[in-house]
């Protein structure tokens, strides 16, 4: 009988959370698992998990964290009407699916976890944000809800981890780093040239172009990256590329960018390429990647792709980064501030030689600690460990039974 795992994912997109989903269920081996995933929306994800044989099922009532749940007791009121509609139709369907494991793919999405505590199977939940502009109460609050609604708990990054310091318990508790997979820079011939990519952007091609990939939000620092660009010395012809859009409704951020572009004079040198599906393409096109996120990164894979591609590359000195570069070997870590971002790419710029020892280091260094075959078999680990487990919880019961049928 195949292991039935029901994944819960909150997005429909094809950022980081998303590929790092696919390239899980790539990694399972279709003759022993059947994954079902379960979407809050459509979206170009759905064609690539069909596409792997994953069962994909919408569902518009599941509950998910979003930062308007708790604007004002209204809204936290109609959340708590919402779990109440939804959780017994979940509860119906999963019952009737027979459902091996419940691995939630997000911190923010509760429905799993309350569906997995009914139907009293193995429920694995993968930390892969970090709450540090929750209040501190509500913090703590969620966090014993995640601990005592959790099998085990899965950890992108050192950083996500120590968010549960507190609990002694550590075994529930594992570190699993993303992963990338080994041929994601082989294919990169099938992708648009780097001459091509270039001038879709409109970009000279003998340009320096510094690049970003990330949703446009007010914490990946798309507004520190430019004004880091800004006041930096550069040559003439350095543009700077931002790939990413917006959350549905945060419109406003990408025009305070906009904005703040037009008021620095540097409409002809920064461009915004929108959500580009394929982030190779981008890679292919700029000379440096910058991740400039103004609070700690979960982990970042886009940073380990820019490096797997061979890009020399800076990050802010937190989260996730911290684990993925040494400083000065394979990549830059700089502080969130404008004077340490602009100083740092400034003189990155002009040091051609460690752009290119940089760029090999950082190939390696992906090569040998982030290749998605490692994070797929530790996950794999930990569904046997669960399954284990709950087999020899049950394997007691039936013992404790017998032993009290010769009793009596």
């Amino acid at each position: 009988m195949k292991i039935k795992i029901v994944y819960f994912h909150v997005t429909g997109d094809l950022y980081g959370s998303s590929r790092s989903l696919i390239s899980v269920i790539k990694g399972l081996e279709m003759e022993k698992y059947e994954p079902i995933v379960i979407l809050p929306e459509a979206g170009e994800l759905v064609s690539e998990l069909e596409g792997l044989g994953a069962k994909v099922l919408i569902r518009h009532d599941l509950l998910i964290l979003r930062r308007k749940t708790f604007v004002n007791f209204v809204s936290l009121l109609m959340f708590v009407n919402h779990f109440f509609l939804s959780i017994p139709k979940l509860y119906g369907l999963l019952k009737q699916e027979k459902v091996s494991i419940i691995h939630s793919n997000s911190a923010i999405i509760m429905s799993g976890a309350i569906v997995a505590k009914l139907l009293k199977v193995p429920h694995i939940w993968h930390m892969r944000e970090v709450f540090d502009d929750f209040p501190k109460l509500l913090w703590n609050m969620y966090r014993y809800l995640i601990f005592h609604l959790s099998t085990k708990i899965i950890c992108i990054s050192t950083d996500v981890c120590k968010r549960f310091e507190s609990y002694l318990d550590r075994e529930k508790f594992v570190t699993i780093f993303n992963g990338i997979e080994e041929d994601y820079i082989s294919e990169l011939d099938q992708r648009m040239s780097r001459e091509e990519m270039r001038d879709r952007l409109q970009i000279p091609r003998d340009a320096v172009v510094i690049g970003n990939v990330a949703r446009i939000s007010k914490w990946k620092g798309q507004d520190l990256l430019i004004k880091s660009f800004a006041t930096c010395k550069k040559p003439l012809n350095t543009y700077l590329v931002l790939a990413g859009d917006c959350f549905p409704g945060n419109e406003n951020v990408l025009d305070e960018l906009k904005l703040l572009v037009k008021d620095l004079q540097l409409e002809d040198r920064v461009i915004f390429a929108g959500f580009i599906s394929d982030s190779r393409n981008v890679y292919v096109a700029i000379d440096v990647f910058v991740l400039a996120s103004t609070t700690p990164e979960p982990f970042g894979r886009v940073l380990i792709e820019s490096m797997y591609c061979g890009l020399p590359s800076i990050a802010t000195n937190w989260g996730g980064p911290v684990d993925i570069i040494t400083h000065g070997e394979d990549g830059l870590l700089v502080g969130a501030n404008e004077a340490a971002m602009s100083e740092c790419i400034e003189r990155l710029l002009v040091d051609d030689i460690q752009m290119k020892q940089l760029g090999r280091s950082a190939k390696e260094t992906i090569r040998t600690r982030f290749l998605v075959h490692t994070t797929v078999h530790s996950i794999k680990q930990e569904y046997q460990s669960v399954l284990g487990a709950k087999d020899g919880h049950q394997g007691k019961r039936q013992i404790s039974a017998k032993l009290k049928e010769s009793v009596d």
